[in-house]
């Protein structure tokens, strides 16, 4: 509780400090987490968090507004959020997507009337150096060549394992009631060359969208006033290059969509509506093979505080969840009181099984308006926040970068007790029997089960020691199967092949 009380102390004092230049400035350290703050005196800065595909560092754009027009600094920070290289302040007005091949990425367009009620002139792809000098430009789309104007608000991008990049559309909106009435998905290489579209006439309220192992993964959630209505609300499988549908699940109103491993997939509500499952929460994860929803038993850090809400819209469509390792996957929301007396960062980490690993609430000054920007998971179990934090609303903004690390939170670790349960199950292809070895600290009986790609349950045996558990699997078809096992009340899921 001390440390509480002094963290609050430090994060309000040094807000209200009036630094003279841009700085990084650590303003709390200990051990689970550190935060530094970049802070330029009496400018308007934003903060960008740039999908990063050339190493493991955090890469941001920060764009500052001044009396000569607008400049941008690219930054790129390693996993403990040091400096790792500061680009020169360049003249720019974009905010940069993608970082891949030494090469920066951003997409955007020309506009017919204001951002928010506007729509999209000429589409194009631009393209930087590593220290943002233009390199060149390409149109996409031309709104002359199209029936439908398209919303300028709506744009969102997601980059492919294969480099190419798919760009998220809906129809003009002219008002904040009437729904749009299309959504286009276009799919383009790096060089701005289209290589499939589709054009979805249906209306709509949010767009999402992600890339798992087979498909991609589309959400189109039903507009005021259907949204609470189950059959306006799909999650469409598309086909990666044609993008046509497949398959989808009808019911659900995601956000934050995002791929744990090549079958679970974690989003976020932004309403609560009624849907096929009684376990729909906050959070969620399915299994987009046998469409099984899992709800995030998620545990509040301030059970004490009753007016408080917890927000995880995402308007900006930021990363807001994210993992390394599929049993230890972040998500990172605000935390708000009606009468505005409390305010907060909330870090969430959660497993497979859908319970609540740890969570940590760090509390803010509530004079200023704070807005988290990205997520970023690092290869030592932690996590990476950055945050858009404005002082008072006139006098600038800094910026957070927050580093977080629960000492132990990679596998199944208990962070209280730091248990441990680890296994291995081999060999993998297998052909007669699978073997499971088990590593727990206090290991009395376990249990697998194996499941098709369909989910249906196949096999479940007992496991009795802590070495060369064997389980018979010849008699089950050639093929994939997903396999849960329970130690000490938990579960480790995972993937093995039968051969014949």
């Amino acid at each position: 509780m001390g440390k509480n009380k002094l963290l609050i102390s430090l994060i309000v004092i040094l807000i209200s400090i009036n630094m003279q230049a841009q700085v990084f400035e650590q303003i709390h350290s200990e051990d689970k987490f550190k935060i530094n703050r970049v802070i330029e005196n009496g400018i308007s800065k934003s903060l960008d968090v740039v999908e990063n595909y050339d190493d493991n560092g955090l890469y941001i754009n920060l764009t500052s507004s001044t009396s000569y027009g607008y400049s941008a600094q690219y930054i790129l920070l390693d996993d403990d959020i040091n400096v790792i290289r500061e680009d020169n302040e360049l003249d720019s007005v974009y905010s940069i997507k993608y970082r891949v091949d030494n090469k920066l990425y951003k997409i955007g367009g020309t506009l017919i009337g204001d951002y928010t009620f506007g729509y999209i002139d000429n589409l194009r792809i631009v393209r930087l150096n590593s220290n943002g000098v233009l390199i060149s430009t390409d149109t996409i789309m031309k709104a002359s060549e199209d029936t439908i104007n398209w919303n300028a608000s709506s744009l969102n991008t997601l980059m492919l394992e294969d480099r190419s990049i798919i760009i998220m559309l809906s129809a003009q909106i002219h008002d904040f009631i009437t729904p749009a009435r299309a959504a286009k998905l276009i799919r383009i290489d790096t060089l701005g060359n289209v290589l499939s579209s589709k054009i979805f006439y249906k209306e709509n309220d949010e767009l999402d969208i992600c890339e798992m192992k087979d498909n991609i993964m589309f959400a189109i959630s039903g507009a005021p006033p259907i949204e609470y209505i189950n059959d306006q609300n799909y999650i469409y499988y598309l086909n990666k290059e044609t993008l046509e549908i497949e398959d989808s699940i009808i019911g659900y109103k995601p956000e934050s969509m995002t791929s744990i491993n090549d079958t679970m997939l974690a989003f976020t509500y932004q309403f609560a509506i009624y849907v096929p499952e009684d376990s729909v929460k906050c959070i969620n994860l399915i299994n987009t093979k046998t469409k099984r929803l899992t709800g995030v038993n998620l545990v509040s850090p301030n059970p004490d505080i009753s007016d408080i809400s917890f927000d995880f819209h995402n308007p900006g469509r930021n990363r807001l969840i994210d993992c390394v390792n599929p049993d230890s996957v972040y998500i990172c929301y605000q935390m708000n009181s009606w009468n505005s007396s409390y305010a907060s960062i909330e870090i969430c980490n959660f497993n497979l099984n859908g319970d609540t690993n740890c969570t940590l609430s760090l509390k803010y000054d509530t004079t200023g308006f704070k807005q988290i920007q990205g997520i970023k998971a690092t290869n030592d179990g932690g996590l990476i926040i950055a945050a858009y934090s404005s002082n008072d609303g006139d006098s600038g903004s800094d910026i957070w970068l927050i580093k977080y690390h629960p000492k132990g939170i990679i596998g199944l670790t208990n962070i209280e007790t730091g248990e441990k349960e680890t296994i291995k199950v081999y060999p993998n292809p297998a052909k007669d029997y699978i073997y499971v070895d088990i590593e727990a600290t206090n290991f009395e009986k376990g249990e697998i089960e194996l499941f098709d790609m369909q989910g249906k349950l196949v096999k479940k045996a007992k496991l009795s020691a802590k070495q060369g558990n064997r389980v018979d699997v010849s008699n089950l078809n050639a093929g994939a199967y997903t396999y849960n096992v329970s130690l000490n009340g938990k579960t480790i899921s995972g993937k093995v092949i039968v051969g014949k």
